[in-house]
Formats: C-alpha cells, structure tokens, sequence
C-alpha cells in the first residue's frame, strides 16, 4: 500500500492557490471541464545531476484558436517543464511542433516551489492546423446558419403578418416621424452627411429640428456658469458630505484633467473607488456618467462603435455608440464615458481610432461606422422620394393622401416599381424601414465636445499593461485606498449639496499650447528630463510638454499651486513610465533615482516625493523599480 503524502498547512495552501489559479486560467481559455490542449516546440536546455537532458515545451500557442498563449506564472515558471524522456523519445521530438496537454506540475512540485506547469506529449503532428482558414470557415458557417435561419423566420412572418401592414401603417409612420427627428439632430453633428440631410432640413415642419436657443439660454435654464476652482470646492464639498473620503487637491486635480479634454486613467487597487469617483462626481455637479464595462475579447473598434448586421438587416449599437449619440442631443450638459476596467483587453486594439480622432484637437472630431453599400441606396431613394412629395405632404402623411394626387401616386410607383396598390403599400413600409437605418446611424459618428474619457484600470495577472502609445496620451491619476488616505489631508468642510454645471463651465476644446520654454513647469520638468528620466530611459515628449502647458493652464484655474502641478504632472505623465531593472551593486540607475529624490524632496508635495521613494526603496530590495506595483 502507497502511503499518502502528508503536507503541511503552509504546504497545503501553496497546492490549493496553485490549483485555483490554474482552473482560473483554463476557464478563461474555454476549457474548463476538457483538457487544455496546445502545440508548442520541444527544446533541450538544461541537464540533471545524473547528466540527463531536460526538455521543455516552447513557443506555445492554443490548441483552440492557435493564439500565442500568455502562459499565467512567474517567470521561472516558464518556459513549460516537460522533464526527462528516453534517447528515442528526446531524439524524435527534439525540435517539433508536439501537441500536449498542459497539467499543473505534481502537488510535491507545487508544495515545494508554487505555482508550476508541466506538458504532457500526446504526439508529434504531421501538420499543425491552419488556425486562420478553419476560422474562417467556420465563421462563414456561422454566417450562412444565421441567415438560413433567418430566411426561415421572415417567411413564416410573412405568412402572418400581411394584412397586418396595412392596420399598423399609422403607428409605423408615427415611430417614423420620432426618428426623423433624431436625423435632425445628428445632422448638426455629422458633416459628413449634410448633403444628403439639406432636404429634410427643408421639412421643419415635419422633422422639428430647429432650435432657436443660444448656449447662453441653455447654460441660463441650468444655472450659472462656474469657474473650475467653484466647481472643485462645491464638487468637493458635495462630495464629502455624501461619504466620501476625497482630498481637496484631488478634486482639483480631476477638475482640471477633466478640463483638457485628454484620455484620463484611474488607478488604484480593487475598492480604492475609481468608477465611485466618475458616478458620484457626475452625481454632484449634474453632469452625466455613462459606465461602459469593458470586455476581455474587444480587439477592434466595432466593440466599442458596433456593425452592420447583414442578417437583421440593420445596424447594431452598442451602449458606447449610445452614449456618444446621447451627448450630441445634450450639448449643455457634460457626459463621462467611464470604460471601466479598460486593461481587461488592449486599449491599443479597440480604442486606438479614437486616440488618434482625439489627438487632432479639433471640434470636428468625426469617426467613420462600418456601413455597407446599402447606406448610399437607402438616401438616394429617401431624396427622390422627399423630392416627389411636396412640401404640403409630409413622410407621416396618411396613404391614402399621399395617393390621393395622381402625378404623386405615379412618381412614386416609378420609384418604388410598384404595379398596384398594395404592392406600393408594401413597398413603403419597407422604404420606412430603410429610412431607420438613415435616422439611426449615419454612417459617421462625431464625438461631441461635451464628452470626456476615462478609463479605470486594475493592475493583476488578469490584465494588460499599457502600450507607450496609451501612455504618452494618457494621464494616469493614482487613487489611493481611502482606508489609508491621511485625515489631514481630507478637510472639513461645511455641508455642501450637489449643483448643476454646464459643459461650457469645463472649458471648450482648443489645440495645446505652443511649446514655452520660459513656463515654470516646462523648466522644471526640462531639468528633471536631462538630468533623471532621460537616463533612466524614461521618455519626454514634445507632446508631453504640451500637455503639461495645458494642465497647468487648467490646474491654475482649478486652484493648484506650482509645485502641486509639478508634482502632478510627474505623477500623470512620467513615473507611470519608471519600470526598469537595475544590474549590478553599483548601479548608475539606481543612483540616478536616488539623485531624483534628494532633488524634489521637500520641493514638492509629499505624495509624489513619497512615490518617488518608494520607487528607490524597492530599487533597493529587489534591484529592480515599477510604479505600477507600489
């Protein structure tokens, strides 16, 4: 009889955290219940003390979708441990793509090391699949299935339901006219399609587009105009007498970010309250905050921005595009689009169209929707039918006035190719549903100057790093546990009640500023680039320096002092960049960070001095620095 292993609690935990994060791995994979199969090349590396060759299992890819694996772990941990195998075995191997399956290492291994994975050889394939073309066909599968099914149920539809077009007529043209509205208001944003939309502009009477009230007027129906140090204080104020745990200076500092329009970041680990803040800051000033959370598999824009389903015949939203479509019919009020958890996938994938749209600094901020050819047929008809009817006939006009003139009645059965009545009658209620897709989505989409960005991120094994191109368009504003955030430096204030803010009271878009040397800020963090993060690797960009212009601009505004938008920007922009290891006792990094230190120390304020020690304490410890993990 085997006797059984008995482990020790300190043991015994190593194996259950080793399990459960392997189960947590498998699941995201798709392979929660079935062997985790994957192809990857068998190398030879390492020998053991009997001379044995060890063999492990490199460049490893799915066996589902043939992706490159982000193998879980700590870098000893991989590449994947096969162990030994026989001469025959290691020779005929040696070099090959295997398929194997992925076991976690034996519990004696994870008892003694942790978390540990090792393959098992299943066998050597003759040619590993073309992952692309089954995935493609497989898609067109998919696709053809989905019509096929859907061909189906249009034409048990059919049967059903056509008596019912002629009695629902009246409610289709009423739902209509509610639509055609909204192509009036897109319309004011969408240069793009001004031309086709100029003939229903001729239509006020019809569409009731037209709004004769100044931004003045509407900032008047909502309140004063305020200075962003008024909102700050008031917001702040607000916003503690609610509960929260926020210190002045961050107020002002999300204030004056929100006023330059760029990419906001918050940071912080689980529960330090970064969605909290966009919810209840939205809250208090009477702003708008839609959450978006982000989803794991986005790798494009149509995650964010939706499509054109071919099969349903129409264009698929998602609460993103409504969200940008509800602040153009809301210019007056501010709207905060919050992805939240925006790490969980590549921001670079499915947000780098709009990175690029808002770089520009332009108020016509246009992104173009992925709309079939059928965008082009469905305006030309609704012009030649607009210019078919005259100005007395309106779209919602009951059908029998519309075929009550006979020089009407023919224009539109030449359009619509009808033959009698009742084909015409069908044929418009198609024309109205084609006229949807025109009312719904333009084919363009702006972003409105009332719509600000911000993404909330987590820092795990879950999540993705962020790319240099986030980064340096990016600002990233670290929030702390407010458990642990200092009672001095959350003020008592007097009770304080939420107001309603205006869009314009954050400020227009305008471009950056024009590089200044003589700006204080610009000349300290020029001096702390030449002589510190420059050789510490760590960039400073032109566009960095603009931003800084702007921010500190705003920050002013806001009620920040000089050394606090230093101290700021080097938060924002630079020390989210410090992720470097240092070589050697005598490191020269290493010192340059020391040398950072001593130069800001009691220059600026004790939040980002007290990150820029910790930085060179963890130097210290485990020569190596990243900000991220502080």
């Amino acid at each position: 009889m085997t006797n059984k292993i008995i482990f020790s609690s300190e043991e015994q935990k190593k194996i259950d955290d080793a399990r459960a994060r392997f189960n947590v791995w498998r699941e995201s994979l798709g392979c929660a219940n079935g062997s985790l199969i994957v192809y990857g090349t068998v190398t030879q590396q390492y020998y053991t003390k009997r001379n044995d060759p060890l063999w492990w299992l490199t460049d490893v890819v799915s066996g589902i979708d043939g992706k490159s694996l982000e193998l879980p772990g700590p870098s000893y941990a991989k590449p994947i441990y096969i162990g030994t195998l026989k001469p025959d075995e290691g020779r005929e191997v040696e070099g090959k793509r295997v398929s194997a399956v992925i076991e976690l290492a034996h519990e004696i291994e994870l008892a003694k090391n942790g978390y540990r994975l090792q393959a098992r050889i299943l066998k050597t394939p003759d040619r590993e699949p073309n992952w692309k073309a089954l995935q493609s066909t497989l898609s067109r599968m998919q696709t053809l299935q989905q019509a096929i099914e859907a061909l189906k149920k249009d034409r048990a539809n059919a049967l059903k339901e056509t008596n019912r077009a002629k009695k629902d007529l009246e409610k289709c043209d009423f739902e209509i006219q509610r639509k055609i509205k909204e192509v009036s208001d897109l319309n004011k944003q969408m240069t793009a399609a001004k031309r086709e939309l100029e003939i229903l502009n001729k239509k006020r009477t019809f569409l009731g587009f037209e709004d004769t009230s100044s931004e003045e007027q509407r900032s008047n129906a909502l309140g004063v105009k305020l200075t962003l140090m008024d909102i700050a204080e008031r917001a702040h104020a607000a916003l503690t007498t609610a509960g929260g745990i926020y210190s002045i200076d961050l107020i002002r500092d999300f204030t004056a970010l929100l006023a330059t329009q760029d990419l906001i970041v918050l940071s912080g680990s689980s529960g330090s309250g970064k969605t909290s803040l966009c919810r209840e800051y939205a809250r208090v000033t009477g702003s708008i905050c839609h959450v978006i959370p982000v989803k794991p598999n986005w790798t494009s824009a149509e995650d964010l921005l939706g499509f054109y389903s071919p099969i349903e015949k129409r264009y698929l939203k998602t609460p993103f595009l409504n969200a940008l479509l509800e602040a153009s019919k809301d210019p007056s009020h501010l709207h905060i689009i919050c992805l939240d958890e925006m790490n969980l996938a590549r921001p670079e994938y499915y947000f780098a169209d709009f990175l690029s749209v808002l770089e520009t600094r332009s108020s016509n901020r246009l992104l173009e929707l992925n709309m079939p050819e059928i965008d082009s047929r469905i305006r030309t008809r609704i012009h030649d039918v607009l210019n078919a009817l005259p100005d007395a006939i309106a779209l919602n006009a009951d059908i029998s006035t519309v075929l009550s003139d006979g020089s009407i009645k023919k224009a539109l059965y030449d359009i619509f190719a009808a033959t009698n009545d009742e084909s015409f009658v069908d044929a418009w209620e198609h024309f109205h549903h084609d006229l949807e897709q025109v009312v719904e989505t333009a084919g363009m989409i702006q972003i409105p100057d009332n719509v600000r960005f911000i993404g909330t991120m987590n820092v795990d094994e879950t999540t993705n790093f962020f790319a240099p191109k986030i980064l340096d368009r990016a600002h990233i504003l670290h929030l702390d546990n407010p458990l642990f955030v200092q009672h001095k430096d959350v003020q008592q204030v007097e009770h304080g009640e939420p107001f309603v803010t205006t869009a314009s009271s954050f400020d227009s878009l305008k471009p950056y500023p024009n590089y200044d040397e003589k700006s204080p800020v610009v000349s300290k963090l020029k001096h702390l680039g030449e002589h510190y993060f420059i050789p510490l690797r760590v960039d400073i960009s032109l566009r960095t320096m603009r931003q800084a212009q702007l921010y500190e601009e705003k920050a002013r505004s806001a009620g920040l002092d000089e050394q606090a938008i230093i101290g700021n920007v080097l938060r924002h922009k630079l020390l989210p960049k410090c992720v470097f290891e240092f070589d050697g006792a005598d490191d020269e990094g290493l010192k340059t960070l020391e040398a950072l230190l001593d130069d800001v120390n009691l220059q600026l304020p004790t939040t980002c001095v007290d990150e820029i020690s910790r930085l060179v304490e963890m130097g210290k410890k485990t020569r190596s620095a990243n900000w991220w993990q502080l």
